[in-house]
């Protein structure tokens, strides 16, 4: 089974209202249409110039087109002819912001709301018509001062819209809320001061990066902020993982860092740049922070004493397997804790959520087996990566994926053939996880078949 064909299909939930919900894969062969007002564009060209290898291997057509100050009213006359007719399987919609931050319309919210309301649906008709998929986007912010009233109402369309796409089972992407949620956790440290955005409401290289894998992730696919860059000299990825010497051996005694280290002497530097002179440097490697115990482990110290420059953590283990250690009174706390103090780690930091497997077949998905209490673990990474802008290499998004998909687990002898259980991951579950890391630096294509 190609698995990897499937893309790291994240979904990045949080408790209150959605980051990324409804995952809709693109499928071989399939047209999108992006349409918007002028302000997500360039975020969604930057995708289909990222991916035009995998797209043109995979015959995807991408097609990315505005409407300067467009809204949900004025694309719907000229909706046939503009995306209808070009036949799409998957419609990208992002409008919404144009109407509602102008602080010179009187209208009452609730029925500006319920304006924009009527022709999403009219709109949606149309899409469902010619039997293509819809994906919203949230608008995304009007201000970086949350407190002005023009946000208030930004904040109250962008609820709409993910009401709306809950009830309708549609795809969106809640850029606005993302948004939000970063600039709650990081205050500018001079006021007026924009992060995000070049005057508020254009996104500036860091609101692209931002907002960029959330956007991928809602469309299945792999990518979303890779480190982007050549293996250096003197690269030192550091594995962040429970001791248990299962969860990262092949067979014959392979190691998972052995096996990465290879990677990166093979596709790094053959030899050190010129004027390189520090000790105990013999070219880029992979090394395995394991720890003991939970949860005093996990600790950032941990993983800065082995000086990454790059690190893949895979924590919360003990809560998300053993029944013994499953006292999550203070779980919550300690995830946002953790995700703040590696936000603020000059190296990037890549999380990885649970791989899990299913006990006994379909009955093992209810409350209180080891499937609800990795799902609780993985929503908490992701609420708090979200929040504080960590990456997140959601494998338990692509278990789930995986399973809708085969119905097969990716632990033990159903999935791989390996009479190994159901609490350790098969061989096909460790091979994802080393191929996700691959992928983040650029030792993997993301149509590369397994």
């Amino acid at each position: 089974m190609n698995y990897f064909y499937l893309g790291c299909l994240s979904l990045a939930v949080c408790f209150m209202t959605p980051i990324v919900s409804a995952v809709e894969a693109i499928g071989d062969g399939e047209h999108v249409f992006i349409y918007d007002d002028g302000l997500f564009a360039d975020i969604a060209k930057d995708v289909g110039k990222e991916l035009k290898g995998n797209f043109k291997k995979r015959k995807i057509k991408w097609t990315v087109k505005s409407e300067k100050s467009g809204t949900f009213k004025s694309i719907l006359s000229s909706f046939d002819k503009d995306v209808i007719k070009k036949k799409p399987q998957i419609v990208v919609l992002s409008f919404g912001l144009y109407h509602m931050y102008n602080p010179k319309k009187k209208e009452l919210l609730r029925h500006v709301l319920k304006d924009i309301e009527s022709d999403i649906v009219a709109v949606h008709e149309k899409i469902k018509a010619a039997n293509a998929r819809l994906v919203l986007i949230t608008p995304g912010l009007c201000s970086e001062d949350l407190s002005k009233p023009q946000h208030m109402r930004v904040n109250a369309l962008a609820r709409m819209i993910v009401s709306y796409a809950k009830s309708n089972e549609v795809a969106v992407v809640n850029i606005h809320e993302s948004a939000e949620q970063w600039l709650k956790a990081n205050p500018p440290k001079k006021k007026g001061r924009n992060q995000l955005t070049k005057d508020g409401y254009k996104w500036d290289k860091d609101g692209k990066e931002l907002i960029r894998p959330k956007f991928m992730r809602a469309l299945g696919l792999s990518g979303g902020n890779g480190i982007n860059r050549p293996i250096k000299w003197d690269e030192r990825i550091v594995i962040h993982a429970p001791l248990e010497s299962w969860i990262l051996s092949f067979p014959g005694g392979n190691l998972m860092e052995n096996r990465l280290a290879k990677d990166l002497k093979a596709a790094g530097p053959k030899e050190a740049p010129a004027g390189f002179n520090r000790p105990g440097v013999n070219g880029p490697n992979c090394v395995l922070g394991a720890y003991k115990e939970y949860p005093e482990a996990y600790a950032v110290k941990s993983l800065t004493d082995h000086k990454p420059t790059v690190a893949f953590v895979y924590p919360l283990f003990g809560y998300g397997t053993r029944k013994t250690v499953t006292d999550t009174s203070r779980l919550d706390d300690y995830v946002e804790e953790m995700m703040k103090a590696f936000a603020q780690q000059d190296f990037p930091i890549y999380v990885m959520t649970h791989l899990w497997g299913v006990e006994d077949g379909e009955k093992a998905l209810s409350k209180g087996t080891r499937y609800e209490r990795c799902k609780h673990t993985s929503e908490l990474v992701n609420k708090y990566a979200n929040k504080y802008n960590v990456e997140v290499i959601d494998l338990f998004a692509l278990c789930e994926q995986i399973h809708k998909k085969n119905k097969v687990t990716i632990f033990g002898k159903e999935f791989s053939g390996e009479s190994v259980g159901n609490v350790y991951p098969s061989l096909a579950g460790k091979q994802m996880m080393f191929d996700e890391i691959k992928r983040v630096l650029g030792l993997i294509e993301e149509s590369d078949e397994k």
